[in-house]
């Protein structure tokens, strides 16, 4: 969740569907086969916002579990819209939830950060890549988390131009 506060999920057949804080609640992207899950394709998860009628109530979406469902991630957000509080942003190769910085997997990122820039996009952009150091040796962490916050860094200096 990316607004302060304490943290509460909803699990729904295994899957966060939302977490809340004292701020603000999302809904959750899962990824998986659409056929037995509610709240996994824009149009449901609009549904389930306006349904709300809440304004503190918004769409949390994960990069990867789109890339996993095979989901046009433009067409998506840009459905989204004013909806959308909140980013977990990560990459795979597009066969299991990796968890890698963006770049190294399959996602394509730039129509995706001038699509943000469309939507005025203004939430956090949350990093999920808890994988991309594990194995490193210690004495690499360091050189990978830099990493990570210069490609960071370059993701959001796209939506500048």
């Amino acid at each position: 969740m990316v607004v302060p506060g304490v943290i509460r999920s909803t699990m729904v057949q295994g899957n966060v569907i939302a977490s809340s804080t004292h701020e603000a609640i999302s809904g959750y992207n899962p990824h998986g086969p659409t056929t037995n899950r509610y709240g996994t394709t824009p149009e449901e998860l609009i549904e389930l916002v306006d349904k709300l009628g809440n304004d503190k109530f918004g769409v949390c979406w994960d990069f990867g579990h789109a890339n996993l469902s095979g989901m046009n991630q433009c067409a998506s957000l840009e459905k989204l819209g004013s909806r959308l509080i909140a980013l977990h942003v990560d990459d795979n190769r597009g066969f299991i939830d990796e968890h890698l910085v963006p770049y190294i997997g399959f996602v394509q990122w730039e129509p995706i950060m001038h699509m943000l820039e469309k939507i005025h996009y203004k939430g956090d952009f949350t990093y999920e890549i808890h994988n991309f150091t594990s194995g490193l040796p210690d004495a690499l962490q360091q050189a990978a988390i830099d990493f990570s916050f210069k490609v960071g860094m370059y993701l959001l200096s796209q939506t500048n131009k």
